[in-house]
């Protein structure tokens, strides 16, 4: 099963903080999560730490990511519980088994794999649904045309939107459109 997927975090180049992630599955089924402590204390403007680092939470950041997440937003979920969720996502509620039969795509997902794997801890406690790396589709372009993507509906910089558009430049740079 092929799975896109896209992390917002806040970066200083000391720490990769979470701040929300989405995921497609070739199927159909999304997920889409908002650490809800790093959303609360950004609208209640206080310091929200990261394993004793404290969030700057940039300009760019307020303008291009969080404008995107209403303080009300109904996918906040506390992160301590992003992992069981994404084992049970992944999974297809137990339909898979092993990493062998997942697949993760993303767009410059370096970080966007460690975002993933420090939800568990160490690369080496990953659960055995979740992969060790993730499949690069800048890597399948081969000079070709970007798809439309339709910003209004689905806006830059929004996870869940991000890996649907991801979704969709996979399957048109796969099929050579």
């Amino acid at each position: 099963m092929k799975y896109f997927y896209d992390c917002e975090f806040e970066d200083d180049g000391v720490a990769i903080i979470p701040i929300s992630t989405g995921f497609i599955a070739e199927d159909g089924r999304t997920l889409y999560l908002v650490n809800k402590e790093y959303v609360d204390t950004f609208y209640n403007v206080e310091a929200y730490y990261w394993k004793d680092l404290a969030a700057v939470g940039t300009t760019w950041l307020t303008e291009n990511v969080m404008s995107k997440i209403p303080s009300d937003d109904p996918d906040r979920v506390p992160y301590e519980e992003w992992g069981d969720i994404i084992v049970n996502y992944l999974s297809h509620d137990g339909k898979y088994q092993s990493r062998k039969e997942i697949e993760l795509w993303g767009y410059y997902a370096a970080y966007d794999h460690v975002c993933l794997a420090q939800v568990f801890g160490s690369m080496i406690s990953l659960p055995e649904i979740v992969p060790m790396f993730t499949h690069e589709i800048m890597q399948i372009r081969n000079g070709q045309e970007w798809p439309e993507r339709n910003c209004k509906p689905v806006p830059e910089h929004h996870a869940l939107c991000d890996a649907i558009y991801q979704q969709k430049i996979y399957e048109h740079w796969s099929n050579g459109q």
